[in-house]
């Protein structure tokens, strides 16, 4: 019983060693399945004499059609020389090699890039055998790096031939600053390379201008904060000593790990600043210039008027005298124009409602400070027109007032002078009324009016402002006009 015992146990069972061999062999083919990489094996001549896990159809490996060729023989595209070279002092000496990269075509005629590892095997007397070793199919991964490169190659082209810099700014969590992508003009505006601020943005940081420096870190902590797009104006201090005027702008967005990126572009707009300032240098002339000019011809004026008050004092014709006395009034309009001018800085146009005002409480002071009982209503919209119109308007207005106070309100009559100003909407024209409430106008006005000097002069003056007048009701006098276009102010002339 024994003996048959022994003998079923001697006839089945199967050798330890060979069992274990084949378990791991099972083991391994299993894992090269699983595995995204293949084995392979070479012998003494470095000809493939293995390949495990080499579907190529998954993983790109070579197929068994490649048993018995070398790699230098299958490869389509070799590494640089140099590289390739250094492999084949490597492996003749039967060193190990790593992340050795090459180019193969599989079965199907594609090329794909493969990533090889090797170690070289010996004999148990110490005699090279070959080299085995793992390989990975890398076409992907050149695949995306070379689209990614290709895109990188079109930014610094494109950047290349912008008249600036074109720049990634990242602000990290701890406060610490670099510049992960700045185009090759950063050599231009910064006088530095773009692996100088790689890593820390700080070589940037120390050329800011001092007065610059306190709020341009305020500025970019509040796009920071609020991711806001950010813009700027700065000077900076290049190593060669010389100063540059800046203009940044950049938009914010927040990256996973708390990060600030901003994407932007910075120009150098030293010129531009330079001939700025010559600008504001020449208007601020101008400016002064101008000023000096109206002061002049205000003076000049007054002196005309002294002259006519002299002469109007020592004549003893009262028609004379009359003549005299509205001469004073027009230059009197003319002169006040001037001042206001003057004081306001502003030449290309004229506030219409501010001058009338000042205009009207002036002719008040003048013929009817001691009437009491003649008040003078003025309702005048904001207006502002061209300077060539404001001198006729400013007559006008001053012909129809000095009528009303001379002629509506004899032997010491009440009543009351209105001056209006308002725009039209239906017709974008200006309206300026001049009435009054005193005895009207004289049956023979219409005989009067054409040997007025007065009212002549304000219909010469309603034709050189192409406008209409309109006489009534009652003792009305309308005067509408379309103002001409305003020059444009700049901030520099305001």
């Amino acid at each position: 019983m024994k003996q048959s015992d022994t003998g079923s146990s001697a006839g089945h069972d199967p050798d330890p060693a060979s069992t274990a061999l084949a378990r791991s062999e099972e083991r391994f083919r299993r894992l090269t399945e699983l595995s995204s990489d293949w084995y392979w094996e070479q012998d003494a001549e470095y000809q493939f004499v293995h390949i495990a896990g080499a579907d190529t159809a998954t993983r790109g490996g070579p197929g068994e059609d490649y048993l018995g060729r070398t790699l230098w023989r299958m490869a389509t595209v070799r590494p640089p020389q140099q590289g390739w070279a250094a492999h084949q002092e490597i492996v003749q000496a039967q060193l190990p090699f790593h992340d050795l990269e090459l180019q193969l075509d599989d079965q199907a005629g594609r090329a794909r890039w493969l990533s090889l590892n090797g170690l070289p095997l010996f004999s148990a007397g110490g005699q090279f055998i070959g080299y085995h070793g793992i390989g990975r199919d890398i076409s992907a991964a050149k695949q995306a790096a070379s689209v990614r490169q290709e895109a990188l190659d079109r930014l610094e082209k494109i950047a290349s031939r912008l008249p600036g810099m074109v720049y990634q700014y990242r602000l990290r969590v701890d406060g610490s600053a670099c510049y992960p992508f700045a185009s090759a003009a950063i050599r231009d505006v910064y006088g530095l390379d773009p692996s100088d601020v790689r890593e820390s943005g700080a070589a940037i940081m120390d050329m800011l201008h001092p007065d610059d420096r306190d709020r341009l870190k305020a500025t970019v902590s509040q796009s920071a904060q609020d991711l806001t797009p950010w813009s700027a104006e700065y000077r900076i201090r290049r190593p060669d000593g010389s100063q540059r005027w800046l203009l940044g702008s950049a938009v914010p967005e927040r990256e996973a790990g708390g990060s600030t990126l901003w994407n932007g572009f910075t120009a150098d707009i030293t010129e531009r600043k330079t001939q700025q300032e010559l600008i504001v240098a020449a208007l601020r002339e101008k400016s002064v210039l101008l000023q000096e000019v109206h002061h002049r011809v205000k003076n000049n004026l007054q002196v005309v008027m002294s002259l006519l008050r002299l002469e109007s004092r020592r004549s003893a014709d009262a028609a004379v005298t009359t003549v005299l006395d509205d001469m004073q009034g027009r230059i009197r309009a003319m002169a006040l124009l001037h001042e206001s001018l003057y004081r306001s800085g502003i030449f290309a146009s004229t506030a219409l409602n501010v001058y009338l005002r000042e205009l009207g409480a002036q002719l008040f002071r003048a013929m009817a400070a001691n009437e009491q009982l003649i008040r003078l209503e003025l309702e005048l919209e904001p207006v502002h027109v061209a300077l060539h119109q404001g001198t006729p308007i400013g007559l006008i207005a001053n012909e129809l007032i000095s009528n009303c106070f001379k002629h509506a309100f004899p032997d010491g009559r009440a009543g009351t002078v209105r001056m209006s100003l308002q725009r039209l909407p239906e017709t974008a024209r200006l309206c300026l009324r001049v009435s009054d409430d005193g005895v009207g106008f004289p049956d023979d006005f219409a005989s009067r009016h054409k040997r007025s000097l007065g009212l002549q002069l304000v219909e010469d003056l309603t034709q050189q402002l192409d406008g209409t007048l309109e006489i009534g009701p009652g003792s009305m006098v309308t005067l509408s006009f379309t103002p001409d276009p305003l020059p444009t102010i700049t901030d520099e002339e305001a």
